[in-house]
């Protein structure tokens, strides 16, 4: 029987015509500076801190090998633009916050195949210039293709591009390969070992470098899609932003974001990052039998999604957010029933059942990322364990 192969020539093809396209582009409009890369044409796992929307666009530009990127389900759902991506580049589809035993197996005959693999450990966009947690099931992942690890450094990219915001800023991003581990390094490492190397090599933390870019009108837009409760009111869901100023409408709380990426002396925190700490602490401090609701409602589009197949259910739902529950109009979904939530781009919802799976999109203000906080608030006390990790 003739041995299976995932890469195909057309893969090749379409890196090679398309990775000067791409290197050309990040060095003129995104202002990409890159580092060396000691044998950019091994096959490496590359293992990259997510900041951008552009972050695999980066990774052309460093290694001539071929590379097929691991990427959220969520892009095989965008209909013939997605066959299209999927036939020229090989994208291997990846199902967020949950076990995919057909990824990694895809991942594996790549590796076997002699090509690269890049994927970011976090799974997610930094939403506060601080890398995100990282999925612990990534050192085991290491450990099974039993490639070189190349750590791939991106560092100014939430200043240029904060995952909340409306536009970039003018700023400059720094792409370099901070360190290679051998198999032969890491293969008497512990899970653990690993782990705690990957969170070390990937680290990076922009919150209060206090870079400047460039000012712009509607700095502060839209950073409700990160932040939705008010330090001084404490209400869910009644913060607003407004060109370079973000408000509370149940209170006086009136703050502006400033071209450094930290707010004015009015703010009762610094940086987003440390608004975005206490607003975690305040979900892990929240009763999980307290019946009332969190917030008044989110208007939002609901989906049946059965990759890559996208069915409508709803064009406008009205989403309720409780401690133990959501409700979409007359339906009510526990999160005893619930697998996952995940959050997909910039906020679009994602919740997962057991027979499938539901996006729910709302509009460009819509913060998807309270309901994915209390859903792993409630699994963590109802399993009993550590209230660390709320999702993202």
């Amino acid at each position: 029987m003739k041995k299976y192969k995932y890469h195909k020539r057309r893969h090749t093809f379409c890196y090679h015509l398309i990775r000067p396209v791409f290197k050309l582009v990040a060095r003129t409009k995104c202002r990409v500076k890159y580092g060396k890369v000691p044998d950019p044409d091994r096959p490496y796992l590359i293992l990259f801190n997510h900041q951008t929307a552009h972050d695999q666009f980066y990774i052309y530009g460093l290694f001539r090998r071929t590379t097929y990127f691991v990427a959220s389900e969520d892009l095989m759902t965008m209909g013939a633009l997605s066959k299209f991506i999927s036939y020229t580049c090989g994208i291997v589809p990846i199902r967020k916050n949950t076990t995919d035993a057909t990824a990694v197996k895809t991942c594996c005959k790549i590796a076997q195949d002699g090509f690269s693999v890049a994927l970011s450990p976090e799974g997610n966009r930094t939403y506060t210039g601080k890398t995100m947690y990282s999925i612990p099931a990534i050192a085991k992942f290491v450990k099974l293709l039993k490639l070189p690890v190349a750590f791939v450094h991106i560092d100014g990219g939430y200043g240029v591009d904060p995952r909340w915001a409306r536009k970039h800023r003018f700023g400059t991003v720094s792409v370099s390969v901070r360190r290679i581990v051998e198999p032969e390094e890491y293969k008497q490492m512990t899970a653990d070992e690993v782990m705690a190397m990957i969170n070390e090599m990937l680290y990076v933390d922009e919150t209060t470098d206090r870079r400047v870019y460039k000012d712009i009108p509607t700095s502060a837009e839209y950073l409700e899609r990160v932040l939705y409760r008010c330090p001084e009111c404490g209400s869910i869901g009644t913060l607003y932003s407004d060109g370079r100023t973000f408000n509370c409408r149940n209170c006086n709380l009136s703050v502006k974001y400033l071209p450094d990426k930290l707010f004015d002396d009015k703010s009762p925190f610094l940086t987003v990052h440390q608004w975005w700490e206490w607003q975690n602490e305040q979900v892990r401090n929240s009763d999980i039998t307290d019946t009332r609701s969190l917030i008044a409602q989110d208007t939002v589009r609901a989906d049946k999604v059965d990759f890559p197949r996208k069915r409508l259910i709803k064009k406008s739902v009205d989403l309720c957010l409780y401690c133990d529950r959501i409700t979409a109009d007359d339906v009510t979904y526990s999160f005893n029933d619930i697998v996952a939530f995940s959050i997909c781009g910039r906020n679009k919802l994602y919740m997962y059942l057991k027979d499938g799976a539901i996006q729910f999109k709302g509009n460009k203000r819509f913060n998807a990322l309270k309901y994915l906080n209390y859903f792993y608030h409630y699994k963590n006390t109802t399993e009993e364990m550590p209230d660390d990790f709320l999702g993202i």
